[in-house]
């Protein structure tokens, strides 16, 4: 199946960009907690979606649990925000993605630029 926008919710996983307002809510959790969503949940959902495998590329946006738990199914998956100091380096490498004639390349050479050295 292929798609656009995909995103993490803490309680019931992966919803797509049509599902997305009713299955984002406000609840006082973290991934890990009792009640939150699972690796091996997220693992079924993601080959249901074809995220697993998958030839289009992944990018993820947000908080470093989220971007692990994508991560960890797809060690592919490009992190442009990997890295940042702060909101003010995030926004800045955002909108440089906003305005990218190629983004894609952007995005790998944010995600390369941001990867720990051996």
């Amino acid at each position: 199946m292929g798609f656009g926008i995909c995103a993490v919710a803490v309680v019931g996983g992966f919803c797509l960009d049509g599902d997305i307002e009713g299955q984002l809510v406000l609840v006082d959790l973290r991934i890990g907690q009792p009640g939150c969503v699972t690796a091996e949940l997220l693992a079924v959902q993601a080959a249901q979606l074809g995220i697993l495998p998958g030839l289009r590329p992944v990018v993820a946006l947000g908080g470093r649990a989220y971007v692990q738990a994508v991560t960890q199914l797809r060690p592919d998956t490009l992190q442009p925000l990997a890295g940042c100091r702060g909101i003010g380096e995030q926004r800045a490498r955002l909108a440089r993605l906003a305005r990218a004639e190629r983004p894609l390349e952007v995005l790998r050479q944010l995600t390369t630029a941001a990867a720990p050295t051996a």
